[in-house]
C-alpha cells in the first residue's frame, strides 16, 4: 500500500508563508480607498522594476497590439498595467473580507434591465466577463443580488491561496465549479435555469 507522499519542507515553508501573507493582506481591507490605491500603485511600479520576465511579455504583447504607438508610450501603458493589477489584487480582500455594504458603494452595475428581467423569468442566462483586471468585482458585486449565481475557477497551486480565493468569492452565497471539471457541469447549471458568469478563456 502506497502511503501519500509528504509535502517537502519548502512546499511547507511556502504554503506557512502564503498563509502569513494572507492574513497580513486581510487587514488592507479596512484601509480607505484612496490609500488602498495608493499603496497598490506603488507596489505596482514595483513589481515592473522587479519582473522583468512579465515586463518583457508585457511590452511585447503591446508592441504587437498597438505597433502605432512608441516605445515610451507602450512602456507607460505596460507600467501603469502593473499598477492597475496590484491595486486590483489588493482590492480583492475587500471583495473577500470587506462589509457588504463597502462592496456596494464601490461597484456599480449599471444596464442590468435585461439580465434581470431573464432572471426573473427563470431562464439560463450567461453573462460574459472579459478576463481583465476587475473580473472579482464583477462577479461577486453580481452575486450580491443575484446568490443563485455560479461561476469557473482553476485550482491555485498554493492550498492557502486557493482556499481563501474560493471562500472569498462564495461568502455570499454562490456556486463555484473547477474548470478543469470542463464545461458539462456549467451546462447542467444552465440547464436547471441559473445564471453562469463566463470568463471566455
Amino acid at each position: 500500500m502506497n502511503t501519500p507522499r509528504q509535502p517537502s519542507l519548502s512546499a511547507r515553508l511556502g504554503e506557512a508563508a502564503m498563509r502569513a501573507a494572507i492574513m497580513l493582506l486581510r487587514l488592507t481591507a479596512h484601509l480607505p480607498t484612496p490609500w488602498l490605491a495608493r499603496l497598490g500603485s506603488a507596489l505596482g511600479s514595483v513589481l515592473y522594476l522587479l519582473a522583468a520576465p512579465r515586463r518583457r511579455i508585457a511590452r511585447i504583447n503591446l508592441q504587437l497590439c498597438f505597433p502605432q504607438l512608441s516605445d515610451a508610450e507602450r512602456r507607460r501603458l505596460a507600467h501603469a498595467h502593473f499598477q492597475a493589477f496590484t491595486r486590483s489584487f489588493l482590492d480583492r480582500f475587500i471583495l473577500w473580507y470587506g462589509p457588504r455594504e463597502r462592496i456596494v458603494s464601490l461597484c456599480r452595475l449599471e444596464d442590468t434591465e435585461h439580465f434581470e428581467q431573464v432572471v426573473r423569468a427563470g431562464r439560463p442566462v450567461i453573462v460574459l466577463a472579459p478576463h481583465f483586471v476587475g473580473i472579482d468585482a464583477g462577479g461577486i458585486r453580481l452575486l450580491l443580488d443575484h446568490p443563485e449565481l455560479a461561476s469557473m475557477y482553476a485550482r491555485q497551486k498554493s492550498a492557502a491561496l486557493n482556499d481563501a480565493m474560493t471562500r472569498g468569492r462564495i461568502r455570499f452565497q454562490g456556486t463555484m465549479l473547477l474548470r478543469n471539471e470542463g464545461l458539462r457541469p456549467a451546462v447542467r447549471w444552465l440547464r436547471d435555469g441559473g445564471a453562469f458568469y463566463f470568463l471566455p478563456d
